[in-house]
């Protein structure tokens, strides 16, 4: 069965994660925050141990990769990152298919994002009278959720019941998007690289 290596390079932290193509379950999940000074080569030599860590000598089919900043998605270099120095024009994609000899995706957080939500919250999708909230944000506490709910249930029209509730994926919405990026870099018919894994 193929196994999938999805990567979240954050501003705050950086995650590695596998799974089984079309399942919604991990295999295994690795999570490190970033160091204070962290820089382009401390986030791949953290990143690296993190995949090492995962897929213990297996080869993975395709990796997909949410980056924190803007990317060109066409050829998967990053731009540069908003909170790490050292990632401007770096050829992401190039790195890791080189590295590992596998297809690579890779696009930005923020629809990596959208996706991981979308996969995760189809069903809520059909609810309007539910909000789902993702990301980092799932993990802030009860007290936070109570005044999120409080202020949104004043801010609304009265005749207005709805509920406000963490996104079931909570912070891994980054990572379960990245799987897209993969699936679309291995089904493109125009790249000039095509690895027989895909």
């Amino acid at each position: 069965m193929s196994i999938i290596l999805a990567l979240d390079f954050g501003g705050t932290k950086l995650a590695a994660a596998i799974a089984h193509a079309g399942s919604q379950e991990w295999l295994g999940y690795e999570r490190r925050l970033s160091p204070v000074n962290a820089d382009v080569s401390t986030d791949l030599e953290i990143m690296r141990s993190l995949i090492h860590s995962l897929l213990q000598g297996e080869k993975p089919t395709a990796i997909g990769v949410s980056f924190g900043g803007p990317v060109d998605a066409n050829t998967g270099t990053v731009r540069l990152s908003h909170h790490v120095p050292g990632w401007e024009n770096i050829p992401l994609r190039q790195l890791l298919a080189e590295e590992y000899g596998v297809a690579v995706g890779v696009d930005n957080d923020a629809n990596v994002a959208a996706l991981g939500v979308g996969i995760g919250n189809v069903a809520n999708l059909m609810n309007p009278q539910r909000f789902v909230l993702g990301g980092s944000v799932t993990k802030a506490g009860e007290g936070y959720w109570q005044v999120i709910r409080q202020v949104a249930q004043q801010t609304a029209l009265p005749e207005i019941n709805f509920e406000v509730v963490p996104a079931g994926l909570g912070d891994d919405a980054l990572l379960w998007g990245a799987v897209a990026p993969s699936f679309r870099y291995c089904r493109s018919k125009s790249r000039k690289i095509v690895y027989n894994s895909c």
